[in-house]
């Protein structure tokens, strides 16, 4: 497959996911984000698209706010969030590089099929961690502790 053609082919398949999106009735509604710590670990329920604008702000400003004040470990809880587009995927690398540089583990839980279908199709399953819920994400952590 040529560069070109495997541009084509992932706008084609984001096109699909964002009509299926539409097709299943998934509202895009403004973002919320919920922090609850543990600790040194930490669970960011996200809701809403995790997406550019303030609401990425908002989630950017929580998890930057949960390091600074000593979590070492986050569990970002994504079930509520149909979408995640790339400034949103950024935010996340950004996060996930913050918390390996204190040597802690950033993971990802209960993310939606088209959520992980973004990261499958920039390759970045390889460097993130999916959890299909929360309690298994935390139970990850624990143990590996």
């Amino acid at each position: 497959m040529s560069f070109g053609s495997e541009a084509i082919e992932k706008r084609a398949l984001s096109a699909r996911l964002l009509s299926q999106m539409a097709g299943k009735g998934v509202s895009c509604t403004a973002m919320s984000t919920r922090l609850k710590t543990q600790g040194t670990t930490a669970v960011l329920e996200v809701e809403g698209k995790l997406a550019l604008g303030d609401n990425l702000d908002e989630f950017r400003a929580k998890w930057s706010d949960a390091l600074a004040s000593g979590v070492r470990d986050l569990v970002v809880n994504l079930e509520k969030v149909p979408m995640v587009d790339s400034s949103g995927i950024g935010s996340l690398i950004r996060c996930h590089s913050a918390i390996t540089a204190v040597g802690g583990r950033l993971k990802l839980a209960s993310a939606g099929e088209m959520v992980r279908q973004s990261f499958r199709i920039m390759r970045l399953d390889r460097v993130f961690e999916f959890y299909d819920n929360e309690a298994s994400a935390m139970a990850s952590i624990t143990t590996s502790a």
